[in-house]
Formats: C-alpha cells, structure tokens, sequence
C-alpha cells in the first residue's frame, strides 16, 4: 500500500486485545510519550473501555489526569491542548 494508499475499512479489536496493545504501546521504549501523554492515553482509552461514547472534555482531562482544580478554564489554561498536540505528534 502507498504514502497516498489508505485502507478505508474498519475491522473490529476486542477489548482485551485492545488493553494488550495499550499496555505493549505504553511500556515500549521507542514511544516517546512523556508520563502526562501516558496517562492521557491511557485516560481516554479506559474511558472507551467503560463504554463511554461521548467526547472528553478537555475539563475532565485536566481535572482527572493533568491535576487541575475544578476551576480549570481551558481557555486560560491551554496545558491538554499543548499535551494533546505533543502526544498527536509523538
């Protein structure tokens, strides 16, 4: 498959081999994610795991994960977009 190739089909990953793959990612040592990105990761894939179908507020990320009180402004704080961003990239 070429650069310009993608494969449109989606094929299904049971939830015990999604949470294998996630703790292989997570631990592997050629993932340059730091201990934030980590846990973000691992944040939103628990959260899909439970079955929650819904977006992720950038609140609850903040709160939940980064340590942020509950007054948490992500438009003053821009702190998941930054670690959101770096995690995309990474």
């Amino acid at each position: 498959m070429g650069a310009e190739e993608h494969d449109t089909g989606t094929s299904e990953v049971s939830e015990p081999e999604a949470r294998t793959e996630l703790t292989r990612l997570s631990s592997d040592e050629r993932f340059h994610a730091t201990g934030r990105q980590k846990a973000i990761l691992i944040y939103l894939s628990e959260r899909k795991f439970a079955g929650c179908e819904e977006g992720t507020k950038a609140f609850a990320i903040a709160v939940d994960v980064l340590g942020r009180t509950s007054s948490f402004e992500s438009s003053v704080d821009p702190i998941v977009r930054i670690e959101m961003s770096r995690l995309r990239a990474g």
